[in-house]
C-alpha cells in the first residue's frame, strides 16, 4: 500500500469516526433530555407526595385533638356520675 492509499484509508476512517461521534452526540443529547424529563417528573411527584403527607398529618392532628376533647368530656361525665350521691371520705 502506497502513502496515498494509506492517507485515503485514514481519511475514510476519520470520516466514519466523525459520523459515529455525531450520532453518539445526538443519542447522548436525547438521553440527557429524557433524564431531565424524568427528574422533573420525580420532583413534581415528590412535591405532591409531601403535600399529601402534610395534609394527612394536619388532619390526623385535628382528629386527635377532637378525640382528646371527647375523652376528657367522657371522663368528666363518668366522674360526675360516679361521685353523684357518694361522699368523699
Amino acid at each position: 500500500m502506497n502513502p496515498e492509499e494509506r492517507m485515503e484509508r485514514i481519511e475514510r476512517a476519520l470520516g466514519t469516526l466523525a459520523q459515529v461521534q455525531s450520532v453518539h452526540a445526538e443519542n447522548l443529547g436525547q438521553l440527557i433530555g429524557a433524564v431531565n424529563v424524568h427528574v422533573d417528573w420525580s420532583h413534581a411527584a415528590i412535591g405532591e407526595l409531601t403535600t399529601t403527607i402534610s395534609k394527612f398529618v394536619e388532619g390526623s392532628d385535628a382528629r386527635m385533638r377532637r378525640i382528646e376533647e371527647n375523652l376528657d368530656a367522657l371522663i368528666r361525665a363518668i366522674t360526675a356520675e360516679h361521685s353523684n350521691g357518694h361522699r368523699s371520705n
